[in-house]
């Protein structure tokens, strides 16, 4: 779906939820911030986060590697007017909306080492498509 807000800047309603071209592949994540510097404080130090603005979610896109070789990364950082130190009240007007969620994109290239960086812990789990073994209980023979 395709708008324009009264300053004429185009909107697209999307949805966060991952995808690739042929879908082989699907899951979820689940990270922690790094001590030193992590998106938010990125954004900060860059001067691309406003005041009254909430940090409410990333998307990393990896293109094509090209004979294994992975360049830069594509990011996205998902912003929520609304005081970070009022995250309670964000979560609250987030879900009284009715409707998608109004976010300001901002998009970053990083080395995908650069990226990770930004968290003290990363873990991805990804399982077979049509499977829909997301959440369910496994036994590991080891």
């Amino acid at each position: 779906m395709l708008g324009y807000t009264k300053i004429g800047r185009p909107q697209v309603q999307k949805r966060f939820h991952a995808s690739t071209q042929y879908g082989d592949w699907g899951g979820e994540a689940a990270a922690d911030n790094a001590d030193q510097l992590s998106l938010y404080k990125y954004l900060q130090e860059q001067r691309l986060i406003h005041h009254g603005e909430f940090l409410v979610g990333t998307s990393l896109f990896i293109g094509e590697n090209k004979n294994g070789q992975v360049g830069n990364v594509h990011v996205k950082a998902f912003l929520f007017t609304g005081s970070s130190e009022q995250h309670p009240n964000v979560k609250a007007t987030i879900d009284s909306l009715n409707g998608p969620i109004p976010v300001r994109t901002i998009k970053l290239t990083f080395a995908l080492s650069e990226y990770v960086a930004l968290f003290k812990r990363l873990h991805i789990v990804m399982t077979i498509r049509g499977l829909n073994l997301c959440g369910k209980e496994f036994i590991e023979a080891l």
